[in-house]
C-alpha cells in the first residue's frame, strides 16, 4: 500500500530567508517622533533588519523611527545611527519585527562584518570594525550600453573605416607574404647589368686621336671613324722643313706613314666614343664604341652555382630597374660558365636575359636586379595581374 504524501512538507531552499538572523547582544535607543528616547533589549538582527521585545507597546506599525543600534567590543561601545520601519507586531510576545531604512555604505558592511563574525565563531575587534569601516567595499556599477544602433551619417561613417582598415590589413598581409616568398622561393642574381652587342674600334698603336664621328652618328662598313697622328710625326716634319734644303718627296711620305686613319668594321651606328679630340691613347685602347643599328638591350647576371638548376633556357625571369622604372619580365636566352675567373667571381654562372618588353638604350650600363621564382608564384602572379587589369578595365 502507497504511503500517502504529507502536502505540508516544505523544501529547505523555499524556507530558507534571505539573511541570516543572529542574536547579537546589543541594545536599540528608540528616538519617537516626540524626540523621546527609550531604551528597547535586541533579539535579533540580521543585514536587512531586527526584532525588538516592546513590552510597553511603544512602536507603532508602519512608523518610521530614529534611532542608535549600541554594541560593545573589547569594552568600548560603539553606536550605529539607523532609520528604520515597524513591519509586523506579535502583540502576545510583544516582539515588534523592523526593517532598516536608507542605510549608508559603511554601515551595511559594519553589520555584515558583526553578523560573519558571529556566525564564524570569531570575537569581532574594535580594529576590525576601524578596518571596516576605512576602506572601500561596494564595488562601483557596471556601465550599461544603452546605445542606440547607428544610423545615417554615423553608420556610413563606421562602414568606411571598417572597409579601409580592411584594405589596410589585406595590403599589409600582401605585403608580408610577398616579401617571405622573396626571401625563402625567389633566387636572386648576384649582380647584373643591361648590355649591347656591342665591336670596339682599337688603337692599333699608340698615337693622339683625332675623332671623325659623334655619338649616334651611322657610319658603314670602312667608313673612317678617327684619325691617328704618331706623337713625334710634327717634330720631325718642323726639323725637315727647317733644314737648308727640305725634301718634298720625304715629307710626303711621312705624313702617309705617320698618319693614318681608323675604319669602321661594320654597319653600325656609335654608342660612345672613350677620348676626346687630340687626346693620347696607347695601343689596344679603345676609341668608339659601334652598335648594329637594330640591336636591343639584353641583361647578363651573375649567379651562384648552387642556383644552376633552376637557371635553364627558356625559365621567365624578372628585371626590376633603377630610377623607379616598371619591373619587366624576361626570358632566359643563354647560360654558360666562363673559365679563368678572378676569385670573386669563382663559382659563378652567367645568364643572358632577353626582356620580353624592349629596354630604352639609356639603360645601356644600368645595374638590374634578376629574380627567378618558380613556375607555380609565376603562375599566381600572371593570374593575379591579369584579374587587376580586368578590375580596372571594368
Amino acid at each position: 500500500m502507497m504511503a500517502t504524501a504529507n502536502l505540508n512538507l516544505v523544501h529547505e531552499t523555499e524556507a530558507q530567508r534571505r539573511h541570516a538572523r543572529v542574536k547579537l547582544p546589543a541594545r536599540l535607543i528608540v528616538i519617537d517622533p516626540q524626540h523621546n528616547q527609550y531604551v528597547l533589549e535586541l533579539s535579533e538582527i540580521s543585514a536587512s533588519g531586527f526584532s525588538v521585545v516592546d513590552d510597553d507597546a511603544k512602536l507603532h506599525l508602519d512608523h518610521v523611527y530614529r534611532g542608535r543600534l549600541l554594541f560593545n567590543f573589547d569594552s568600548v561601545e560603539f553606536v550605529l545611527k539607523i532609520s528604520f520601519k515597524v513591519m509586523n507586531a506579535r502583540s502576545e510576545e510583544s516582539r515588534f519585527g523592523c526593517e532598516f531604512q536608507d542605510l549608508g555604505t559603511q554601515e551595511i558592511s559594519t553589520l555584515r562584518l558583526l553578523i560573519s563574525k558571529f556566525l564564524g565563531g570569531e570575537i569581532a575587534r574594535v580594529n576590525d570594525v576601524l578596518t571596516t569601516l576605512n576602506r572601500e567595499n561596494f564595488t562601483k556599477a557596471r556601465k550599461v550600453n544603452t546605445s542606440a544602433g547607428l544610423t545615417g551619417w554615423a553608420k556610413t561613417k563606421a562602414l568606411l573605416s571598417t572597409a579601409i582598415m580592411f584594405v589596410v590589413g589585406l595590403t599589409a598581409f600582401a605585403y608580408l607574404l610577398s616579401t617571405l616568398a622573396t626571401h625563402y622561393l625567389v633566387t636572386a642574381a648576384r649582380s647584373a647589368l643591361v648590355s649591347l652587342p656591342q665591336q670596339a674600334v682599337l688603337m692599333p698603336k699608340e698615337g693622339n686621336v683625332e675623332l671623325l664621328v659623334k655619338v649616334g652618328d651611322t657610319v658603314k662598313a670602312g667608313m673612317p671613324v678617327a684619325r691617328v697622328q704618331a706623337p713625334w710625326a710634327e717634330q720631325v716634319s718642323t726639323m725637315l722643313k727647317a733644314s737648308a734644303t727640305p725634301d718634298p718627296k720625304l715629307l710626303s711620305l711621312l705624313q702617309t706613314q705617320m698618319d693614318y686613319t681608323l675604319p669602321s668594321p661594320c654597319d653600325c651606328v656609335v654608342l660612345s666614343t672613350g677620348v676626346a679630340n687630340g687626346q693620347f691613347l696607347e695601343r689596344g685602347k679603345s676609341v668608339v664604341q659601334l652598335i648594329p643599328p637594330q640591336s636591343q638591350p639584353y641583361v647578363q647576371a651573375s649567379f651562384d652555382y648552387s642556383d644552376y638548376v633552376g637557371l635553364t633556357a627558356g625559365r621567365q625571369v624578372w628585371l626590376t630597374l633603377p630610377d623607379g622604372l616598371p619591373q619587366v619580365s624576361g626570358t632566359i636566352a643563354q647560360v654558360m660558365m666562363k673559365e679563368g675567373l678572378s676569385e670573386q667571381t669563382q663559382g659563378a654562372v652567367t645568364v643572358l636575359v632577353k626582356p620580353d618588353s624592349p629596354l630604352s638604350a639609356a639603360t645601356v650600363g644600368s645595374p638590374v636586379a634578376v629574380s627567378v621564382a618558380p613556375v607555380w608564384l609565376d603562375q599566381l602572379r600572371n593570374d593575379a595581374t591579369t584579374l587587376l587589369q580586368k578590375i580596372t578595365l571594368s
